[in-house]
């Protein structure tokens, strides 16, 4: 996982990744029974520590809050939960970019 994560020069969705499955194995294996939501904060929290710019940067953000939408959006349907989590993610895209691409949801659901 180090060799990836510098591989990757650092990106935060990949670092997160990473640091999410280890803390994840490291918890389970103490028998520290944590569920995903207290996870992924002690995930940005330990990112942080890494990285105290962190959240300056809009890829972290866009990366924390879309994984936090998955946790919270628990969907049956794939067309629906693509739509609410680009209604989650909407704001951010706009105020940053300016633009949106409304086809992502018809284009994540096609299989």
């Amino acid at each position: 996982m180090l060799l990836g994560i510098l591989l990757c020069a650092g990106q935060a969705g990949f670092v997160r990744s990473c640091l999410t499955y280890f803390l994840g194995g490291l918890l389970k294996k103490k028998a520290f029974n944590l569920n995903n939501s207290d996870l992924l904060g002690l995930t940005a929290i330990v990112h942080l520590l890494i990285n105290p710019r962190l959240f300056m940067n809009i890829g972290a953000i866009l990366s924390y809050i879309l994984v936090l939408g998955l946790k919270v959006i628990k969907s049956e349907s794939s067309f629906k939960q693509g739509m609410l989590l680009n209604l989650l993610l909407t704001p951010l895209l706009l105020f940053n970019f300016y633009q949106v691409n409304i086809f992502t949801v018809f284009f994540e659901t096609v299989k």
